[in-house]
Parts: structure tokens; C-alpha cells; sequence
């Protein structure tokens, strides 16, 4: 249970880094913070599938290779 909290906390300030740096990249029209926000996306959207399994199946995943490679391109 602690670890689906840990991870919870996790995607909600995830969610928030996203939303800004890809706000500011888009004002700005800057490449290097549209690359930080598809670092964060990347490693949000691998964060999540993690925290789902956990929630639907109350165990870690056997293929937990999904979540690293999410993880690993970030």
C-alpha cells in the first residue's frame, strides 16, 4: 500500500512538471523545454502503468519491462 501511495505522489507532481514546462515551452517556443516535457510525459506515462497494475492486480508485474522502458526513455 505504501508503494501505491509513494507512486501516487509521484504522478501528481509529475502531472504538474508537465503541465509547466510544456506551458513554458510553448510561450516560449523553446526546443529544450519541449524535450523536458516529453521527458516528463514519458516518465509519467511508465509511472502510471505501474501504479494501475498495482491497483488492479495487488502485486508487481511479472513483464515489468513496460514500465522500464517507459522509465529508461525518459
Amino acid at each position: 500500500m505504501t508503494e501505491v501511495i509513494e507512486n501516487l505522489i509521484q504522478i501528481v507532481l509529475l502531472t504538474g512538471c508537465t503541465a509547466v514546462s510544456g506551458v513554458g515551452a510553448f510561450r516560449r517556443r523553446d526546443t529544450d523545454g519541449g524535450i523536458l516535457t516529453m521527458f516528463f510525459g514519458s516518465y509519467l506515462l511508465g509511472d502510471l502503468y505501474w501504479v494501475l497494475y498495482l491497483i488492479f492486480y495487488h502485486h508487481t508485474p511479472r513483464l515489468f519491462y513496460i514500465s522500464d522502458l517507459s522509465w529508461y526513455a525518459s
